[in-house]
């Protein structure tokens, strides 16, 4: 075997290596460990995430996929009222929780604290809004 083969195969072996890292990178940033789709994606998202993934495992025939879109559609929309009507209790609750924690730490330990409620709160807001 030639130099420059071996020098060929190493490197190709470290770029296949790279894009299988990439791909899989690509894949933990998408869902999270259940496989679920992220937090921040609207409802319609989440629909087509939950209808593909029903119809890839059970491997359902395009017109029952179709079936099954508005009963899911119903159910986040469901999920959707109820967490609109407990968000500002949560809300309230981690207001309560960082002011008791506030005022047991060092002042510079609050503006730390401050800067990662900011953090906090700038992540929440830019979360797209939901269609009806």
């Amino acid at each position: 075997m030639t130099r420059a083969k071996l020098i060929a195969g190493i490197a190709l072996i470290f770029f296949l290596g790279a894009l299988a890292g990439a791909l899989a990178m690509q894949g933990f940033y998408k869902y999270d460990k259940r496989g679920d789709p992220r937090r921040h994606l609207s409802t319609a998202q989440k629909v087509d995430f939950i209808v593909d993934r029903i119809s890839r495992d059970l491997d359902l025939a395009p017109d029952q996929a179709a079936e099954i879109r508005p009963i899911v559609e119903a159910g986040e929309e469901e999920i959707r009222a109820i967490k609109d009507g407990i968000d500002p209790e949560i809300r309230e609750s981690h207001d309560r929780v960082f002011s008791a924690i506030r005022e047991r730490i060092e002042p510079a330990q609050q503006k730390k604290l401050d800067e990662m409620v900011a953090r906090i709160k700038k992540f929440r807001a830019r979360s797209p809004k939901d269609e009806p």
